[in-house]
């Protein structure tokens, strides 16, 4: 993955995250999904600072 694509994928995934909190602050959101919204921002986060997780997952579970 090169630097430019990986970029814009932390920035994306920054900005997915910093509108779940501010929508659970304005309790946009139910509290019942605010765990896996949280979860699932903070995965994204991960594997756009760390594109190697995304192809160990891929290769335990035999996706190419």
């Amino acid at each position: 993955m090169n630097l430019y694509l990986q970029s814009i994928l932390i920035f994306v995934s920054i900005i997915s995250f910093l509108y779940i909190i501010t929508s659970i602050r304005k309790s946009k959101v139910k509290l019942d999904y605010t765990f896996f919204w949280i979860g699932f921002s903070l995965i994204l986060v991960l594997i756009s600072v760390f594109p190697k997780i995304a192809d160990f997952g891929a290769k335990l579970t035999g996706i190419s």
